[in-house]
């Protein structure tokens, strides 16, 4: 995973890992594998979220309506390109390694 310091490190169709902290007293902090879909500008980043949909963590899809403007301060850093994979009529966005995320349920 390569470390993202600026948007000019980010273009559209990288995949990145982002952070959602919760408001609670629990303070939970989600992982999310994301793909870039814009940059809108220094700090705001358009996003389409993914899920995993294996026990490994390797193989993602994008989350139907899952499209959130992020800064940069919310990205743990960028992912290699994955495998694109067509599993019956779902695209399978498949990851070389396994990916940390920590995702809603």
């Amino acid at each position: 995973m390569d470390l993202v310091l600026s948007t000019s490190d980010l273009k559209p169709g990288d995949y990145i890992i982002v952070k959602f902290e919760t408001s609670n007293k629990r303070k939970l902090i989600y992982k999310y594998v994301a793909s870039v879909l814009k940059i809108a500008d220094v700090n705001d980043i358009e996003i389409q979220c993914f899920e995993s949909i294996d026990e490994e963590n390797t193989e993602f899809v994008p989350i139907d309506n899952d499209v959130s403007m992020i800064g940069i301060e919310s990205i743990v850093g960028k992912l290699p390109i994955p495998e694109l994979k067509l599993s019956g009529r779902q695209l399978k966005s498949v990851f070389p390694g396994v990916v940390d995320v920590f995702e809603k349920f």
